[in-house]
């Protein structure tokens, strides 16, 4: 917000759950869902929205008013958040060819037969979450495939997808990384390694977070991951992170790549907050005519006004003096 207003702009923080009152008051008239972004302002930055997924049908329904009349810029897009909602946009990247976890898409009913497909994979340890979350919420680990493993399913499909993994060793040692984007251009990235005894990265669990170099392998399937997406749902993200893990033989697999709501660990590189607010603003603000541009024009009119004008005193005289010549006296 700060890099924001050094550089103009007025900015309003606004919980997503009180946009339909702040709306209402702005416009002086009642709102409904469909109005979502009306207002004074050009665009609202959808940001840290990290209570969405407890109050999900709320909030998908806030994007979806979104969708019918977004008259200020949604950023990230509606349509995109609406997509990213659900991990099941991974199966849509992975056909695009992005090498993502190995993982199995559990629909309802679908539980038994996923642990089968587990086992005839080979896998041992396995980690099981929903399809719709965040920070790790449950998510848990199964050190051994079992009826525990389909229990958990069902618990899950009960309200939707959920998602059956591949448990990968190297994500403890090595960690998670991070890669942040901002109009589609890298920003910087973190390596989150989760603490000891522990499989998750999150900072909430204990993880440590530390600013990293991304490898060129690294870069590349990130923005696979990116192109795939824009794509297949015809939309550059404003931001994006993009969060890699190390697979069994050391390669990166795409984790998730988050595009609503991510910790973007802008405090953890000097220049981050400022290229974001620069990649904001550049969605925002049409570029304005310089003043060489309009005096060139202006210019080229008087030149075309000089030009007809002589014309017009060129006919008169040529008239006149042949009036002389032969019309008498």
């Amino acid at each position: 917000m700060h890099a924001l207003v050094r550089r103009g702009a007025v900015v309003t923080l606004i919980a997503w759950t009180d946009m339909l009152d702040y709306v209402a008051s702005e416009c002086d008239e009642d709102v409904e869902f469909i109005d979502a972004t009306q207002g004074r302002f050009e665009a609202v930055v959808l940001r840290t929205t990290w209570d969405y997924w407890e109050r999900l049908n709320e909030f998908r329904a806030f994007l979806e008013g979104c969708v019918v009349e977004d008259v200020a810029e949604l950023l990230n897009k509606a349509t995109t958040a609406l997509a990213n909602l659900d991990k099941a946009y991974m199966k849509e990247l992975q056909t695009q060819g992005v090498p993502i976890v190995p993982t199995v898409f559990v629909e309802p009913g679908r539980e038994a037969s996923a642990v089968d497909e587990a086992r005839s994979r080979g896998w041992s340890v396995v980690v099981v979450k929903p399809g719709v979350g965040a920070a790790a919420s449950g998510l848990r680990r199964f050190d051994r495939i079992d009826e525990a493993v389909a229990e958990y399913l069902r618990e899950l499909t009960a309200t939707g997808m959920a998602l059956l993994q591949k448990y990968l060793p190297r994500v403890v040692s090595e960690g998670e990384t991070s890669l942040v984007y901002f109009d589609g251009q890298f920003s910087h990235a973190v390596t989150k390694v989760p603490a000891p005894g522990d499989f998750r990265s999150q900072v909430d669990f204990g993880g440590t977070y530390t600013l990293v170099e991304p490898t060129a392998e690294q870069r590349q399937v990130a923005e696979m991951s990116l192109l795939a997406w824009e794509k297949r749902y015809e939309d550059k993200p404003l931001y994006a992170r993009v969060d890699l893990v190390p697979g069994d033989d050391g390669r990166p697999l795409l984790g998730e790549l988050e595009l609503i709501e991510p910790e973007l660990f802008l405090d953890m590189d000097a220049g981050a907050a400022d290229r974001f607010a620069d990649a904001i603003l550049a969605r925002v603000r049409v570029p304005e005519p310089s003043r060489g541009t309009l005096g060139e024009k202006a210019w080229q009119v008087g030149c075309i006004a000089l030009l007809m004008f002589g014309f017009i005193a060129f006919a008169i005289g040529v008239g006149t003096i042949f009036g002389w010549l032969f019309g008498g006296p």
